[in-house]
């Protein structure tokens, strides 16, 4: 399994975000929460907020997906997208990848995942045992989200087989 940072030469996860905070906000700000609930309620909240707003454009995904074809032995054609919001990003890879429904899901906390397809409710920082060494590659544009990112990246390398990269 290998951890990608950047992709020819552009580092992805901060496409949009300025340094100084600008129209998107902070780089790297990691919000603290007093319990579990209160992280809980802030993400599901802002999803609902947020739930028509898409980040990362179709042609990001794409390069991603050519990358991923010409860089990638994929053993099992299955792939995670980690905090997918409405499920665009699951779509646009499995359909870039030529894929079979089902083949790229997406995790997303808020109950509103239960209206996009291939979709499952659940806090990225959970794993299904289903998915364990079986993921070809993992995608995120949410890790910000996260109440602990180390915890988070040690569970989905959990998830990719031996070739898969996140």
């Amino acid at each position: 399994a290998r951890l990608l940072a950047a992709v020819g030469g552009q580092c992805l996860g901060a496409m949009h975000h300025a340094v100084d905070g600008g129209p998107y906000g902070y780089v790297g700000q990691v919000l603290r929460f007093s319990n579990y609930s209160e992280y809980v309620e802030a993400q599901v909240r802002d999803n609902r907020k947020k739930l028509q707003n898409q980040w990362v454009p179709e042609e990001g995904i794409a390069m991603l997906a050519r990358w991923l074809q010409d860089n990638v032995l994929f053993e099992r054609k299955f792939g995670i997208c980690h905090g997918t919001r409405s499920g665009r990003e699951q779509f646009w890879f499995r359909q870039a990848l030529g894929w079979q429904s089902g083949s790229v899901i997406g995790t997303e906390i808020s109950d509103t995942a239960n209206e996009f397809p291939d979709t499952v409710q659940l806090d990225f920082h959970e794993v299904r045992d289903e998915w364990l060494s079986r993921a070809d590659f993992i995608y995120s544009n949410a890790l910000d989200h996260s109440y602990d990112p180390k915890f988070a990246l040690a569970q989905w390398m959990r998830c990719l087989n031996s070739q898969g990269v996140l």
